[in-house]
């Protein structure tokens, strides 16, 4: 919702997952189990108030921040590619 705004650059169309075993698995991101209720979510809440809570639990994103640091730092985000979520462990 925030970055795509901020650049011309490719966003996560995957997420991996560590396998029992060790091995890595990759899943389209549209397969996760709450990836279409979390972007209809984050839409309607940046839609009432975009400076509100979706803005304050985004800014504290790894992701953001980085390409935060990035663009303060006078770096370009075009042509950027970034990766998906890994899902890392399993109980």
């Amino acid at each position: 919702m925030l970055l795509p705004h901020v650049g011309d650059w490719v966003l996560p169309t995957i997420f991996s997952a560590q396998a029992a075993g060790g091995s890595w698995v990759e899943f389209p991101l549209e397969r996760g189990p709450i990836v279409a209720d979390a972007i209809a979510l984050a839409t309607e809440m940046d839609r009432v108030d975009p400076r509100g809570t979706f803005s304050q639990v985004a800014k504290r994103s790894s992701l953001v921040v980085a390409v935060d640091k990035a663009l303060n730092a006078g770096e370009s985000m075009d042509g950027a590619k970034l990766s998906g979520p890994a899902l890392v462990g399993r109980k």
